[in-house]
């Protein structure tokens, strides 16, 4: 993906944002058809129950359906690397590239489930996203990196180096331990 906006600018692009969940929901939907998580096909049933793990990946929200990687119903959390490329001559501190903070925000915002039913791409159902709440990130690393050539037209990168990590094992979750996504 591209250029994160930091959101200091009156909120995230909205059109960044549905473009973004739209890329997200795609290549979770994939996720969930490889091992280990297509052999939790009973975690995307409805409804939730929660003695026999049935539903525990969805969730409604504002009406609408979501299924999730990590939530607190499985015991998984998030450690995620995320790597910013910029231009070299863009890695100036007084640069508004440097507002990592912000962009880091905007991100975890487009990773969990929406607050807002306005921020779900009209046409994804049911919608795919990381995580449950951002209070599943258990380790977080920034870098940011010269990019010093232009990737499939963007002059800007953002690569995220995301795994699946147990907060407490449990019989249901122990093949999902440590599955990485890229």
């Amino acid at each position: 993906m591209g250029r994160i906006p930091s959101g200091n600018k009156g909120g995230p692009h909205w059109n960044f944002a549905a473009d973004f969940r739209t890329q997200m929901h795609h290549q979770l939907v994939r996720l969930w058809k490889t091992n280990p998580l297509s052999e939790h096909t009973k975690w995307l049933s409805k409804p939730y129950n929660d003695n026999t793990w049935e539903g525990v990946a969805t969730f409604e929200r504002h009406g609408l359906d979501f299924v999730v990687v990590a939530s607190q119903r499985v015991s998984l959390s998030i450690k995620m690397d995320i790597h910013f490329y910029e231009p070299a001559g863009e890695l100036s501190v007084a640069s508004d590239v440097a507002d990592v903070d912000n962009r880091v925000k905007v991100l975890f915002d487009l990773l969990r489930l929406p607050d807002n039913p306005k921020h779900v791409p009209q046409g994804l159902v049911p919608h795919y996203c990381l995580m449950e709440d951002d209070r599943l990130v258990w380790e977080l690393t920034v870098k940011r990196h010269r990019l010093l050539r232009t990737v499939e037209t963007a002059e800007y990168m953002t690569r995220l180096d995301i795994s699946v990590l147990p907060s407490r094992g449990a019989m249901g979750n122990l093949s999902i331990v440590d599955t990485s996504v890229y």
